[in-house]
């Protein structure tokens, strides 16, 4: 079975790459019949078009997934969870401690009881900042959002190109390659 599978992904690239080197034949070739004009300028563009719409979908995927893992705290050398109990939050730092929502900067009536805090803290163990792991969550849930809009994108977007500018070029691919 992984042969069949290894024999597919084989046929597919070489598939795309005899498009690109058929397509760079085209731009090259003098004395072009008017419809090979159109088709090589049809050409020109969708591959300009593609390079600028991945190159905009690979940065703004890079600098989602940056923010997402990246905490608003700067610099911090550990990080401990902490449980909401009360009007406190109890973590363990060799010993148990408490420290107040007050004290943290979070509004008590943001957290229930038993939701989990993440502390921050510097190389000399002081506590430096907090945020509810629900931040952290909502962060996650725009990656994958802005993953799925990527991925609708890179599936829509060669079927829009196929029946708007890159159309003379698939017509005219299709009727020189008989597949």
């Amino acid at each position: 079975m992984e042969d069949i599978s290894y024999f597919a992904n084989a046929l597919a690239i070489q598939r795309g790459s005899r498009v690109l080197r058929i397509g760079m034949v085209l731009l090259k070739k003098p004395n072009k019949t008017e419809l090979e004009e159109h088709a090589a300028k049809s050409f020109k563009i969708s591959i300009i078009s593609t390079l600028i719409v991945v190159g905009i979908i690979i940065t703004i995927i890079g600098i989602t997934i940056a923010y997402t893992f990246t905490s608003s705290f700067g610099q911090y050398s550990a990080r401990r969870a902490g449980t909401v109990e009360g009007t406190k939050v109890r973590y363990v730092q060799n010993t148990l401690k408490y420290v107040s929502l007050e004290e943290l900067g979070i509004n008590a009536s943001s957290v229930k009881q038993g939701d989990e805090i993440r502390l921050y803290f510097d190389a000399q163990d002081k506590l430096i900042g907090a945020e509810p792991t629900a931040n952290n969550d909502s962060k996650i849930s725009r990656l994958f959002i802005v993953l799925g809009g990527a991925t609708a994108i890179l599936i829509i977007f060669p079927l829009l190109m196929r029946v708007t500018y890159g159309k003379p070029w698939h017509q005219w691919y299709k009727s020189v390659i008989k597949y």
